[in-house]
């Protein structure tokens, strides 16, 4: 069994300063939707989504698996 870490990128507003080019450029922050314990990847994925069912893996903003060692 390996651990998987469920993650995904989030932005965050920032001031309409030129330290943060005006807007155009926000924070992104990188947050742990869950963690489970699986044989595999696939595996991992399945059980996220029976914890959470708002995950989603798929576009451009979707969350990814990582493995912890």
């Amino acid at each position: 069994m390996n651990t998987y870490q469920i993650v995904e990128e989030r932005y965050e507003p920032t001031p309409n300063t030129a330290e943060y080019g005006y807007g155009d450029y926000a924070k992104r922050k990188v947050v742990v939707l869950a963690e489970v314990e699986a044989e595999s990847e696939k595996e991992a994925k399945k059980l996220a989504k029976q914890i959470d069912k708002s995950i989603r893996f798929s576009g451009i903003n979707g969350a990814w698996v990582r493995e912890i060692y």
